[in-house]
C-alpha cells in the first residue's frame, strides 16, 4: 500500500453485497477490484455472511483520499435507496453505520446525481399504490357487476 495512496490513479468504486445479508452493502475502492475482492473474502472479516457479490460503481481518477469523499457519496446514496451500510468490520464484525453523519450538503447533494445500480428496497410509497390499484381494481369490478 504504501505511497500508492498518494498518487493520481484510477480507483474503482465498488459495493460489496452479501447473499445473507440481504440489503446490507460495503462501499469500497481499489485499484484492482478482483484483487481486492479475493482480499475481502480471504480476511474473514465477513463471515457467514454468505457469497459476496462485488458490482462496480463507478471509476474516479485521484489520490486514495479524494476518492474516499466518493465512497462516502456513494454511501449516502446506498441508504437513501434503502440499503444499510456498513463502515467496515472488527472483531465483533461488520458494522453498520450512518454516513448521512458525516456528509456534508454538497456530499448529499452529489448523492442524489447517482444512479443507484443495485435493487431499492420497497418504500412506503410502493406499498400504497399497490393497496391504490387494489382498491381501483376492486372498485371497477363492482361497478362492471352492477352494469350486468
Amino acid at each position: 500500500m504504501g505511497r500508492e495512496k498518494y498518487i493520481s490513479r484510477q480507483r474503482h468504486v465498488y459495493a460489496l453485497t452479501f447473499q445473507r445479508r440481504p440489503w446490507h452493502v460495503y462501499i469500497g475502492q481499489s485499484v484492482d477490484p478482483k484483487r481486492r475482492l479475493l482480499q475481502h473474502q480471504q480476511s474473514g472479516d465477513w463471515d457467514g455472511m454468505g457469497v459476496m457479490i462485488l458490482t462496480p460503481l463507478t471509476v474516479y481518477t485521484g489520490t486514495r483520499m479524494d476518492v474516499e469523499r466518493w465512497e462516502l457519496v456513494w454511501r449516502v446514496r446506498a441508504q437513501a435507496c434503502g440499503w444499510r451500510v456498513y463502515g467496515g468490520s472488527n472483531d465483533d464484525g461488520p458494522y453498520v453505520v450512518d454516513p448521512l453523519k458525516r456528509a456534508s450538503r454538497d456530499d448529499i447533494r452529489m448523492a442524489k446525481r447517482c444512479k443507484w445500480p443495485l435493487r431499492q428496497t420497497r418504500s412506503c410509497r410502493s406499498w400504497l399504490a399497490g393497496v391504490g390499484a387494489l382498491l381501483t381494481l376492486a372498485f371497477l369490478a363492482s361497478q362492471y357487476a352492477l352494469v350486468q
